[in-house]
């Protein structure tokens, strides 16, 4: 009975680190996107307060409620995806499992903003 128990704790500690160094490595990808979405706006003609500005839910757009927007989408995304490669057990390669996670978001993603009529940077 004991040994159950110990591997049921096991289970949902493992469970749990996974969530959260999911939570951390979407927020360390989410960077590295608003890095090169700050480059991109900086040498391109519409600017980084538009760039970002496609990001906000707001009614008159806000560059930083995009820009922190954008970092907790992809924390939440990193999140599931670290939950998914650990219930593959991670038996399967992360670059392979990332690559077919990303495809997945990018389909679903361009479906939905071509769905509303969105001029986003999908």
């Amino acid at each position: 009975m004991q040994n159950s128990t110990d591997t049921q704790l096991k289970i949902q500690t493992s469970l749990s680190e996974t969530a959260v160094e999911g939570l951390f490595a979407g927020l360390v990808g989410g960077i590295a996107m608003l890095l090169y979405l700050l480059a991109v706006g900086l040498l391109s003609a519409e600017g980084v307060s538009t760039t970002l500005d496609r990001f906000s839910i707001q009614a008159p757009p806000n560059p930083l409620q995009g820009a922190l927007l954008h970092l907790a989408v992809s924390a939440i995304y990193g999140l599931f995806f670290g939950m998914v490669w650990s219930l593959l057990g991670r038996r399967v390669s992360s670059w392979m499992v990332a690559v077919l996670y990303a495809r997945w978001r990018f389909i679903c993603w361009r479906s939905l903003c071509c769905y509303q009529g969105r001029d986003h940077p999908c």
